[in-house]
């Protein structure tokens, strides 16, 4: 039974899940594969746009509003067989930007408004095939989005839009020799107070901590924390946010790999903890560094526990062991951070148990196994992420390979999602685990359930019952949709508030135990469609936000 309630503008749906059941967003190749394992779908207002080969022109861009009848083509770019594989997208306004080659394979700039006349080359930045624009790494800047590309003569810079041809620049030369890139492809962009942080290369310093504010002349180093020549690379990796402070590995040279914390100053730039003493590292660039409660947990070794499970608030004193997950000098190699229900999930492995899911609430007694997904075994738990108050990852089962499981906290309940009929290594196609997608409210996610069908999007659809009490919450969120500050109502006591956006990140969170209303300001987010989960007593109701600056 579903109950709708209409307040101001606002349609509210309370819903207490209890089954899904996967369904084919559309045979868009039928008999062959229209889609990849790690083909993701980016949102853009609602609609869903993703690169998808239908087996007569190759693979094109897309778009989906969630329905069969809803996905379509929007453009052959490159007309005929050939495929223009549209990828890194990004938006400006109402505009979709994303790299694509077309005839004669040419790698340009894209601008798309949805529809096949609206889809045009908005810049060619490199006027060869080698080496072609490689563009890549679009991100929301303010207004703008920041990429890489190569224009031919300085490599792999990092480059500007403001959705025009004549805004469209590199923004500076960081490496200026010749054909020399500051930047590859293990790069990524960073935002912390209107700017973006990254690591570059250059003759001068090698290879350090970075920060642009979109400019020239704001496109600096922030500390050579290797000091020397060229070959002194610090190797700043795995850059992240939390606590309005950046958190990242890097060796000076004398310590090895060890976490760092920066204000974004040069001062304000220092190695938080020498883990394990002396030239050894204690993490790698493969070691994820996740936000947390204003602090971040990642990986690391001291070289006494082995590689387990830290904590830091970017002081050293602040900086501690949280477990020794797998005892002894062994590792448990902690990754695939997600936070759920004000906790935080992880796979970790053991000795005992193999590889399962495990969760933290920081503390040492909060730390312990959430499930034990495949007894005994590797469950190799990937990509976890929250959707409709509950955790989706995939991961190994004993005699079906990799399926796509639910996992909900509160019963400690764990379910394979799949049709009546399963199909080994469903969301593993080609071998590789599945990237999943959130558009619209809904999750997305490449599978192979039917040989027949190859791989595609499928989408997962619920069923509904009533609210656990039994009465429905009225809700009030306005304006919505939002450029600034937003206020949320309720009739009922509000325990907590998250925000998530189109990847189930938390872009914000409040506890609010004992109040009906609150104020949140949704200035410095991105414009997408966001989620806003409003936990109430014994339910979690889920709401829709629009930013539209």
């Amino acid at each position: 039974m579903k109950k709708i309630f209409f307040m101001g503008g606002l349609m509210l749906t309370c819903i207490n899940l209890f089954s899904q059941t996967p369904q084919i967003l559309a045979d868009i190749n039928p008999g062959g594969n229209a889609v990849s394992y790690k083909t993701t779908m980016f949102e853009m207002y609602g609609t869903g746009y993703f690169a998808a080969n239908d087996g007569a022109t190759g693979s094109e861009l897309w778009k989906t509003d969630g329905t069969s009848a809803g996905t379509s083509m929007v453009s052959d770019i490159w007309p005929g067989a050939n495929s223009s594989f549209p990828h890194a997208f990004g938006k400006i306004g109402t505009k979709l930007i994303f790299g694509a080659t077309e005839n004669p394979g040419l790698e340009k700039l894209y601008i798309s408004d949805g529809t096949a006349a609206g889809t045009t080359p908005l810049k060619s930045i490199s006027p060869y095939y080698n080496p072609a624009s490689s563009i890549h790494l679009i991100t929301s800047f303010g207004n703008s989005l920041v990429f890489i590309a190569e224009d031919g003569q300085h490599g792999a810079e990092p480059w500007i839009t403001d959705g025009t041809e004549a805004g469209t620049t590199m923004i500076r030369d960081i490496d200026s020799i010749t054909d020399h890139g500051s930047m590859d492809w293990t790069t990524t962009f960073t935002m912390l107070n209107n700017k973006f942080y990254f690591a570059a290369t250059e003759s001068v310093h090698g290879y350090e901590l970075w920060v642009s504010d979109g400019t020239t002349a704001g496109t600096t180093l922030v500390k050579d924390i290797n000091p020397g020549v060229a070959d002194a690379f610090s190797y700043p990796t795995d850059i992240t946010v939390s606590g309005g402070k950046l958190f990242f590995w890097a060796d000076d040279g004398v310590h090895g790999t060890e976490l760092w914390v920066s204000d974004g100053t040069t001062a304000g730039t220092q190695m938080v903890k020498d883990i394990k003493s002396g030239t050894s590292p204690s993490g790698n660039s493969m070691f994820e560094i996740a936000p947390y409660n204003g602090k971040v947990c990642f990986p690391a070794d001291n070289g006494t526990t082995g590689r387990e499970l830290w904590m830091s608030d970017g002081t050293a004193a602040g900086t501690q062991l949280i477990k020794d997950i797998n005892p002894g000098n062994n590792y448990s190699d902690a990754k695939y951070f997600c936070e759920y229900n004000g906790k935080l999930y992880f796979s970790a492995y053991t000795n005992a148990d193999g590889e399962q899911l495990w969760v933290t609430d920081g503390t040492t007694a909060g730390t312990f196994k959430a499930k034990d997904v495949y007894p005994g075994n590797l469950s190799q738990i990937f990509k976890t992420i929250v959707y409709n108050g509950r955790l989706y990852f995939t991961a190994l089962t004993p005699t079906n390979g990799r399926q796509l499981f639910q996992y909900e906290s509160s019963a400690g309940n764990l379910t394979v999602i799949s049709p009546a009929t399963i199909t080994i290594d469903a969301c593993a196609p080609g071998g590789y685990p599945s990237y999943p997608s959130l558009v619209n409210g809904s999750f997305f996610y490449p599978a192979a359930y039917e040989t027949a069908k190859g791989t595609e999007f499928y989408k997962l659809t619920t069923q509904a019952g009533i609210a656990p009490s039994g009465k429905i919450p009225a809700i009030s969120l306005f304006p919505n949709p939002a450029e600034g500050l937003v206020s949320l109502s309720a009739d009922m006591e509000i325990t907590s508030v998250r925000i998530l956006d189109h990847l189930g990140r938390v872009v914000y969170q409040s506890t609010t135990a004992g109040m009906t209303s609150l104020v949140f300001d949704c200035t410095s987010f991105e414009n997408e469609l966001y989620l806003v989960e409003i936990k109430m007593d014994d339910r979690t109701v889920t709401e829709k936000l629009i930013v539209k600056h």
